[in-house]
């Protein structure tokens, strides 16, 4: 089993609905104790990591993906169809187990590429499924200096969420450049869409550009709720090509030239 395979697998096996991500946490901190340079719980029980990659010279990015999930059968068994896995009874959680499987995938990616230079910050929250509160308590001095968040929670396998019907997320330029690099990764269809609730919401709130990304999950919080490795697969793609151009394009245009300044690195699958 792959190594995404293998993250996504042991994350839908742990039971934690919003307010008992504990288990999800201490799995995380075990985890990142070996990929990050620092790793703790804040005040509120959110993850929280960070990593410096190259030179350190670059943009710092936010990553973030949320612990808990909708009320799932602990007995329940993951179906594997090939790349489509579902649940025996009632949800999956791949809301947002698979955002997560899918950061840690682009953390080895980063460290294995060497085209990333900056830092990179982690916040794996609490209580999304409630009310976003976990990202809400995320420290302000902890997100400042933060660049541009990526928030790994939406579904389906191609859409980019720059807004939803109260507010934009990033300017049209970050959002076309995301566009542009799916395209150039040979991903076409990547496409900038308005959405709902995430904590993508909160970081705009607080003038962070943001943008959401599919994570390959479909019909979430129902018993029809499958997730499609594939898709998972392509995310990190577009993620690890996304930040190694960001890095480059930042040092010279604005994000309204971002999309204009894009080239394709050799990507080796998670």
């Amino acid at each position: 089993m792959r190594k995404l395979e293998r993250d996504l697998y042991e994350l839908l096996m742990i039971t934690a609905p919003s307010g008992q991500e504990r288990p999800v946490a201490d799995y995380l901190i075990r985890r990142l104790r070996k990929q990050t340079e620092r790793v703790e719980c804040d005040h509120y029980g959110n993850v929280i990591a960070e990593r410096i990659y190259g030179t350190g010279n670059g943009p710092t990015i936010l990553l973030c993906a949320h612990m808990d999930t909708v009320w799932v059968d602990p007995a329940r068994t993951i179906l594997q169809d090939g790349d489509i896995w579902h649940s025996s009874t009632g949800p999956l959680g791949a809301d947002d187990r698979a955002g997560i499987a899918i950061i840690l995938a682009v953390l080895r990616s980063l460290a294995r590429s060497g085209t990333f230079h900056g830092r990179v910050k982690l916040a794996f929250t609490r209580e999304e499924e409630i009310g976003r509160l976990g990202s809400e308590q995320l420290s302000l001095a902890w997100l400042s200096g933060v660049d541009m968040s990526v928030v790994v929670d939406r579904r389906g396998s191609r859409d980019i969420v720059v807004r939803n019907s109260r507010m934009a997320f990033c300017d049209w330029g970050l959002a076309s450049y995301w566009e542009t690099v799916g395209s150039m990764s040979g991903m076409r269809g990547w496409r900038a869409v308005e959405g709902g609730l995430s904590d993508a919401v909160t970081f705009a709130n607080y003038g962070i550009p943001s943008v959401n990304l599919s994570a390959g999950y479909a019909y979430e919080h129902t018993d029809q709720e499958y997730v499609n490795v594939r898709y998972c697969k392509d995310t990190v793609r577009l993620i690890v090509q996304s930040l190694a151009n960001y890095a480059t394009a930042q040092q010279t245009a604005g994000t309204n030239d971002l999309f204009n300044r894009v080239s394709v690195m050799e990507y080796n699958s998670p």
